[in-house]
């Protein structure tokens, strides 16, 4: 009885996009002659971030119901995990359970010492790549902040994302709509007004949020509207 269990960080990212690795799970089990018995699939999860035992769905797997499967499959090690302490979590874990740890893609058995090894080997470099791609998104952004061009994102609430005028790239500029609501809230507030009370006529006006807002401004950039 086998556990599927696939993971991205990012939805839109097809080179390893869910179903290219629910595909090459169900072919390793098939290989092996398991069965899959459930999924344990986790869209938009950090492996750097999310400890496997707090991710919604493979949580609830390992912390409810590890009676109902005997190894977890997953595409590659990195899908299950991507810090070596956490991957040290789950050897020990299915060593206490009687679970077997199988990637699709790779060659590793954790039922012996070196096949333990090759794996913790494996999940150093995992650990490695995660690092320096942090480094590499870090000093992307502190570029682009240098030469004060927006790094990306939702911009933050009273300003807008535009072309850069002057090279590459884009920058922040003041929207003259949303920064006239913060002003008016903080003038409000200053005043002694109530912040609830605020807020509810912000809500009585129909306001849009800062999430509505970014949407909004989205939906004119595609329809072509200025």
């Amino acid at each position: 009885r086998a556990l599927g269990v696939v993971r991205i960080s990012v939805l839109t990212d097809e080179s390893t996009s869910l179903a290219r690795q629910r595909k090459e799970v169900e072919a390793e089990a098939a290989k092996r002659g398991s069965q899959i018995i459930g999924w344990a699939s986790d869209p938009d999860v950090s492996a750097s971030k999310v400890h496997p035992f707090k991710r919604k769905e493979l949580g609830d797997w390992l912390n409810n119901r590890h009676q109902e499967f005997d190894e977890l499959i997953f595409w590659r090690l990195d899908r299950l995990i991507r810090k070596v302490t956490d991957l040290s979590d789950m050897i020990k874990w299915a060593d206490e359970h009687g679970k077997e740890l199988v990637s699709a893609t790779e060659q590793f058995d954790t039922s012996s010492g070196l096949g333990k090894a090759m794996v913790v080997l494996t999940g150093v470099f995992a650990e490695i790549e995660t690092d320096n791609t942090k480094v590499r998104v870090t000093g992307a952004h502190a570029h682009l902040r240098k030469e004060g061009r927006w790094a990306g994102g939702p911009p933050p609430y009273g300003y807008k994302v535009i072309a850069n005028p002057d090279g590459p790239g884009y920058v922040l500029r003041i929207d003259i709509e949303t920064s006239a609501i913060i002003r008016e809230v903080v003038d409000r507030v200053i005043a002694g007004e109530p912040v609830n009370a605020v807020v509810g006529d912000l809500n009585r006006r129909q306001e849009p949020s800062p999430r509505r807002r970014v949407q909004e401004l989205n939906r004119r950039g595609s329809n072509g509207e200025a």
